[in-house]
């Protein structure tokens, strides 16, 4: 049986998780094909090598220009990614994010899910990061997916409502029922957009690896550059009996 294990010991977010499946193997083109059917605009992504602390890992950058989502309501982006051009599995899986996204948010500021709006670029952001994702599991086909208790960080972090304690609360309110560690280092190191797709892809969370025969390792590379630890989510792919 294949597995995928998560490596969450840096954190996890959309474009971490988006990297390390691309540099676990997986073919970025077919994705970038169907990412481009969602008519939000003509752009391109490209994967360049990053060093995080000696650790050589993909980092994702989008070329200019941005995508344009003009209503970036729950309801707005499920209309986008059902008209896209690509499986019914990946787009399930990214309307499912996105609901978790839409409730969490919804929850705390106390309005209906369907009505939650992210701005425009938190949307375009999310889009191709969940979207992304979702495809490039859709082709890796894993049995089980597998994760290590989430980093989350520590301190504060500024938003539009004002200063929160690390973990943001869309983020808390999705990782419930989740090991979580809060680390030593004051970064925000689990996003909504990770701790949704964690949510709803990881199967079991495991204090460490599983009894497995490792074949390939991903490492897709963060944005913080952090004292003594690299800014890395690792993928493992392998096999178990």
């Amino acid at each position: 049986m294949k597995i995928l294990y998560l490596d969450l010991f840096s954190g996890i977010a959309g474009d971490m998780t988006f990297s390390a499946l691309v540099s676990l193997g997986v073919d970025p083109r077919p994705i970038l094909e169907g990412l481009n059917s969602l008519g939000v605009g003509e752009f391109a992504l490209t994967f360049r090598p990053q060093m995080k602390q000696g650790v050589r890992g993909l980092r994702l950058n989008l070329a200019q220009p941005w995508p344009q989502v003009r209503h970036g309501s729950y309801r707005s982006l499920k209309s986008l990614i059902e008209k896209g051009d690509f499986s019914k599995e990946a787009k399930d899986n990214a309307i499912q994010v996105f609901y978790l996204l839409a409730l969490a948010e919804g929850k705390i500021h106390g309005i209906d899910p369907e009505e939650v709006h992210f701005h425009e670029v938190g949307a375009a952001d999310s889009l191709l990061d969940i979207v992304g994702v979702c495809l490039a599991l859709a082709a890796l086909q894993p049995s089980r997916i597998l994760a290590s208790p989430i980093t989350v960080g520590q301190g504060q972090l500024n938003c539009q409502h004002g200063i929160y304690p690390v973990p943001a609360p869309a983020s808390l309110e999705l990782l419930k029922g989740i090991p979580l560690q809060g680390g030593d280092l004051p970064f925000e190191l689990a996003t909504p957009t990770g701790a949704a797709l964690a949510k709803h892809f990881v199967d079991e969370f495991l204090p460490g690896l599983p009894l497995m025969r490792v074949e390939q390792i991903g490492y897709g590379a963060g944005t913080f550059d952090l004292p003594g630890r690299p800014n890395i989510l690792r993928a493992i792919w392998g096999e178990v009996s």
